[in-house]
């Protein structure tokens, strides 16, 4: 008796047939994967049953797969569930695997041969992970300042995939150069690709505080993986100055007069200003003080403070005189108001 492939081979009196409840299986990263294969003697005669893994043509795999016992011995009718293992190694390649299992009856006499074959299929899917890194992982940057920076991605997964920038933050100040989406690429494992982008702070937060922010790699809607950035902000120089009177009426020759001059900082951080006076050949002005420090602007108190101006007139001077005088303050970083 002949039987058709897939239902064992043989005759009267030797015969096997190999068969599965589960020939098709996906890799889930969960290694080894196994399959349970049913060889059964379907014969008559008590038998040794060799079982090996063979490739061809039709049915291949890179991968190394072992069957467990190579052998058993059977009477007839009766089964025994040999197990099927392969390991795939991280970074395999996504795609289609085949591998065959082929049980030979070695007791059978030449004329009378029995074997039987049973296909098992693998489905490595694609796995989309990475790596991501800076080429600075900490920025000090000035509010209205830009710098640059890049990240790179580098595949781990195991197919070409397409990868998206993104990044996440208490603050919309990074900008991505060029497009937001690159083709990653496998290359055996190696394959990276690089996106640079600018960062840009305002100083709507007091300076020298760290922000945090993620720089992240996207497939179609998830996180792959992700860059922690560090921004240093720095400071804001700028401020303000207010008088208690922009005009002083009947000052006597050789007197003195006062008016209070109130300097509010409008940096992002603490400063020590420098407050002056413009001259008029005879007359002087001076303060008690020729700085003031104050607090930033984001500081709950202290970000403004007043000052003294005296103005001398000498004992010269004219009834009919109108002078002007300008008062001004200047920051550290040389901005003058």
């Amino acid at each position: 008796v002949t039987t058709t492939a897939g239902d064992g081979s043989g005759n009267a009196l030797f015969g096997v047939e190999l068969s599965s409840g589960s020939t098709q299986k996906e890799f889930n990263n969960n290694n080894p994967i196994r399959w349970a294969v049913t060889v059964e003697n379907t014969g008559q005669q008590n038998e040794t049953i060799s079982l090996e893994m063979v490739s061809n043509s039709t049915c291949t795999s890179p991968l190394s797969v072992e069957v467990d016992p190579n052998q058993v011995v059977l009477d007839s009718e009766d089964t025994e569930v040999v197990q099927v293992e392969v390991t795939v190694p991280e970074g395999t390649e996504a795609g289609e695997h085949c591998f065959t299992l082929e049980a030979v009856v070695t007791n059978a006499p030449p004329s009378q041969p029995a074997s039987d074959s049973i296909q098992l299929h693998l489905t490595v899917p694609e796995l989309h992970t990475c790596d991501a890194a800076l080429n600075e992982a900490s920025m000090s940057v000035d509010p209205g300042e830009t710098l640059s920076n890049t990240v790179t991605f580098t595949n781990t997964g195991n197919a070409d995939w397409t990868i998206r920038f993104d990044f996440s933050g208490s603050r919309n100040w990074i900008s991505v150069v060029g497009g937001s989406t690159h083709l990653l690429p496998y290359n055996d494992g190696t394959g990276t690709v690089s996106f640079d982008f600018t960062v840009s702070p305002d100083d709507s937060m007091p300076a020298n505080t760290e922000i945090p922010f993620s720089i992240d790699g996207y497939d179609d809607q998830s996180n792959i993986c992700s860059a922690d950035l560090t921004l240093i902000l720095g400071q804001s120089h700028a401020a303000d100055i207010d008088l208690q009177s922009t005009r002083i009426s009947d000052v006597e020759p050789g007197t003195t007069v006062t008016t209070q001059v109130t300097v509010s900082n409008l940096g992002n951080g603490a400063e020590t200003f420098s407050v002056g006076t413009s001259t008029v050949l005879g007359w002087t002005t001076s303060f008690e003080t020729g700085t003031i420090t104050l607090n930033g602007r984001h500081d709950t108190s202290g970000t403004s403070g007043s000052l003294t101006l005296s103005i001398s007139a000498p004992q010269d001077a004219l009834a009919t005189d109108e002078l002007l005088f300008t008062v001004s303050v200047s920051s550290s970083g040389g901005s003058t108001t």
